[in-house]
């Protein structure tokens, strides 16, 4: 019997109870994306409820975002208000101490972004930016989107582009309205040898970034690779270590994968 005043649990319907066990065993594998579509009504919320009271409350902690469009600069709020992190001045020192606290919660974050066919591109990419700034590590946290079937996914994929690798090394950009101000192409002083990173008061508000140089038809080329494309090369140059391979005269595919507004680069050995 279940007493009055309290709800009844859901009659779990087979799509409903296949749904959980996918997501579950998609977290099981340590997957960082999962997309849930169905139409209005169907108990995706429903879903989370019993998901939340089944997940090991010791390994993860679940952040609901729902009804709601923030901005990039708004999710990072979001995100920094869940973890009781103080907003900084600027929304780059926020960004970077957010990555830094996340490394280091004990728990895992799973974000569930409900109704999330109403987020904007920019702010899904910042979502994107956030969970993979550590390069050397896994995402920083799951998500789950829960959309209408209509969600729009982008993942035109241009032809790759056969490369042979000259060299690598770090470089660093800041950016002003979206404008470079600033670069680094050793990650030690600027190109017009006037300003040292390491003394740079500016130095936090840098995009961290790799420069690829590489010939394609006996032509050098240059790419500075941030965020996820510089993740993608990095795993990448593990895989060629791993297979005994040096990575001078390595022949390389660069593809990149359309996102909307950017463009992910990823990198197979030819």
């Amino acid at each position: 019997m279940i007493p009055f005043n309290q709800p009844a649990p859901p009659f779990l319907y087979q799509d409903f109870q296949s749904a959980a066990s996918a997501i579950s065993d998609a977290l099981a594998l340590q997957h960082s994306y999962m997309l849930l579509l169905g139409e209005s009504g169907c108990g995706k919320t429903t879903l989370l409820r019993h998901l939340q009271q089944h997940l090991d409350k010791h390994s993860y902690s679940v952040l609901y975002l729902c009804h709601g469009q923030p901005s990039p600069s708004g999710l990072a709020r979001v995100l920094a208000d869940a973890v009781h992190l103080p907003i900084r001045r600027t929304r780059a020192e926020t960004s970077r101490l957010l990555v830094s606290t996340l490394k280091n919660l004990p728990t895992r974050l799973l974000f569930w972004i409900d109704e999330a066919q109403l987020i904007r591109d920019d702010t899904l990419h910042e979502l994107r930016l956030l969970s993979e700034a550590d390069l050397e590590g896994p995402p920083l946290f799951s998500v789950i989107l829960s959309a209408l079937p209509s969600l729009p996914v982008t993942t035109a994929v241009y032809n790759p582009l056969p490369a042979t690798i000259i060299t690598y090394k770090p470089a660093r950009t800041r950016y002003l309205n979206r404008k470079p101000i600033c670069r680094s192409l050793d990650g030690a002083r600027s190109l017009d040898r006037a300003q040292s990173c390491v003394t740079c008061q500016d130095a936090r508000t840098c995009t961290p970034q790799i420069a690829l140089d590489f010939h394609y038809r006996a032509v050098p080329f240059r790419l500075l690779l941030a965020f996820t494309s510089a993740k993608n090369f990095v795993l990448f140059m593990k895989k060629l270590g791993a297979a005994g391979r040096t990575y001078e005269g390595a022949l390389v595919n660069i593809s990149v994968i359309d996102r909307g507004r950017w463009g992910e680069a990823c990198f197979e050995a030819a």
